[in-house]
């Protein structure tokens, strides 16, 4: 079966430090391609299309998180966008084998849907995380240390984000690092993660942020 599902995924991002989208570290970031929601100002347009990034079956999602775990890279799981939801009978497959595999990892999803659309419509998917940032972009809103603008909420849905989350409010705004993914084609993906200021997301041209400003830009170097 997870040989046969398969994610649109527009990259992964490695070795992400505590505080940077997520409590623990180093973590694991799973950016997945498409979104039809288009919040006005988003900076991720390069995750929009559908058939964007590269296909990536659910077998083999499980395999690199095997690995990740293996090297010390999978003390968390975020999942980003694009907007998740759009694959969510593969991306819910992906997470029932993922929390079984690894039920010490915490799992945070990000979504630019509303909290009550996601319980509506999605409760499958959010029974699998540890903690949800939902609702859409909005550029004119101010961002928090954990989401790119204010309106967004944040749902801690476990006893571990109640304790690992109880003072994200507090956290440093603005934490971002640099990952280095290799691609297939040999070269090195560079990401910068994180939730940057404004300005840094307007001056950056080509792919950067998704709904929660989670990739701020991306480039290739050999």
């Amino acid at each position: 079966m997870d040989d046969a599902l398969h994610l649109q995924v527009a990259a992964v991002a490695c070795g992400l430090a505590p505080g940077v989208l997520g409590a623990t570290g180093p973590a694991t970031q799973l950016v997945l391609q498409g979104c039809r929601i288009g919040c006005p100002g988003c900076t991720s347009l390069h995750t929009h299309a559908a058939m964007g990034g590269r296909q990536m079956t659910v077998a083999v999602l499980l395999q690199l998180m095997h690995r990740l775990h293996g090297q010390g890279q999978l003390a968390r799981l975020t999942l980003t966008g694009g907007e998740p939801t759009e694959q969510a009978p593969a991306l819910e497959r992906l997470l029932a084998s993922f929390t079984q595999a690894f039920p010490q990892t915490e799992v945070v999803l990000y979504s630019g849907r509303s909290w009550r659309a996601l319980q509506r419509h999605f409760a499958p998917l959010v029974a699998h995380c540890d903690v949800v940032v939902a609702g859409p972009f909005v550029s004119d809103r101010p961002p928090t240390p954990m989401a790119g603008s204010d309106n967004q909420t944040v749902h801690l849905l476990t006893p571990r984000a109640e304790r690992l989350y109880r003072d994200w409010q507090r956290w440093p705004m603005h934490r971002v690092q640099l990952s280095v993914t290799p691609v297939p084609d040999g070269m090195q993906q560079m990401l910068m993660v994180g939730i940057p200021q404004r300005q840094v997301a307007q001056v950056m041209n080509g792919p950067k942020a998704c709904t929660a400003a989670a990739v701020a830009t991306s480039t290739k170097s050999p």
